[in-house]
């Protein structure tokens, strides 16, 4: 069963991620992924290297973004011959341009995983006026889609009363903690010693991410530690000025080395507005790193989930981070059970046999 992933660009992102993890997994005897890619390889943070080393094809389109927002339907058509060139089963497509195109496609059986809130992710990224627009005609192709997945159940819900077929299939990721890491050899590069406590913050430094809350929230404490922050965004200096002169945080800007910082982490934190099912606090849950979350629902049904010690919510509200973080700080966790239950929930090859049950299904209908 040849199966066509279509994505806009491959590129290190959650959902380009969740496809490649999908397709690292796959039963290759009996599935053949493909890539269409609509935009031309990336300059920068590319992931094309990983799918050629799984010897998946990759086929680039070099579309712009005006042919994406206003040419849908000429788009779908390029995207759909070369879909029966290729000789394609099923066409997998991920995220807002590429759910667009599928809705016109009529020679192709499609499935969507969607991997938005669209009436909270897409106005918090692009403000009210085209945060609604796009959410408009995300929704509105949601009913021309043989197929639809979410990734949490706040998510099946929310988009319940738009799909035909919905179902969930949690997102699953392949970290898993390296017992040969030399830790103290990445503490020293990184200039701490042996004993400090890290804490980790990871992703874009955005308004959804909420990342100046959370350094507002525990920069109050008066406990010692070094929190490490991976990312940018266009809240990288906002955020920068709030713990401005407090030498325990540390910007690193975007690293494709997040796992090492997961091997010697502690604590990681989000304090999210929105989410899908975030890659990066599955990632460390797998590492085996406790995690303080934002009570938002997807967060919320990872903590039930998991029903461990060492994974709690947080309010957005001043003060509920800060009295929970100073709680935390000095309890110890078994990262072993917290690992081991993440693996087995959320672990890339459970993700894999869930979506292949669903690519069998969708063969048998004619």
């Amino acid at each position: 069963m040849k199966i066509v992933f279509l994505v806009e660009q491959l590129i290190n992102s959650g959902p380009e991620n969740v496809v490649f993890n999908i397709c690292s997994c796959l039963d290759r005897s009996n599935y053949q992924p493909v890539v269409f890619s609509l935009r031309r390889k990336s300059e920068r943070n590319s992931i094309e290297s990983k799918f050629d080393s799984l010897s998946i094809d990759i086929v680039h389109f070099n579309f712009s973004t005006i042919d994406l927002e206003l040419k849908t339907k000429k788009v779908s058509k390029e995207i759909e011959k070369k879909y029966i060139e290729v000789g394609g089963d099923l066409l997998h497509v991920h995220c807002y341009h590429p759910q667009l195109i599928a809705q016109y496609l009529k020679k192709c059986r499609t499935m969507v995983t969607l991997h938005n809130i669209s009436g909270e992710d897409f106005i918090l990224k692009k403000g009210k006026v085209f945060g609604h627009y796009m959410k408009w005609r995300y929704d509105r192709a949601l009913s021309h889609i043989d197929c639809v997945v979410a990734i949490s159940d706040y998510m099946q819900l929310y988009y319940s009363e738009m799909c035909r077929n919905i179902y969930k299939v949690p997102n699953g990721v392949h970290y898993r903690k390296d017992d040969s890491f030399d830790s103290l050899s990445f503490r020293n590069t990184l200039g701490i010693g042996p004993d400090k406590k890290v804490i980790l913050v990871t992703g874009t430094l955005s308004e959804r991410k909420n990342v100046g809350f959370l350094l507002s929230e525990i920069k109050q404490s008066d406990k010692d530690f070094i929190c490490f922050i991976l990312g940018e965004g266009n809240k990288t200096d906002e955020c920068k000025a709030i713990v401005e002169g407090d030498n325990r945080f540390r910007f690193e800007g975007f690293k494709n080395n997040v796992q090492d910082y997961l091997n010697i982490a502690d604590l990681y934190i989000s304090a999210s507005q929105s989410e899908g099912l975030p890659m990066s606090v599955l990632e460390a849950l797998n590492m085996g790193v406790p995690c303080l979350l934002s009570s938002i629902p997807p967060h919320k049904e990872i903590q039930s989930n998991m029903n461990v010690k060492g994974v709690d919510c947080f309010n957005l509200k001043n003060g509920a981070l800060l009295e929970i973080f100073d709680k935390q700080y000095s309890l110890q966790f078994d990262n072993s059970t917290i690992a081991e239950k993440a693996n087995s929930l959320y672990s890339a090859n459970a993700m894999a046999t869930q979506y292949e049950l669903l690519y069998d299904d969708l063969k048998k209908i004619e």
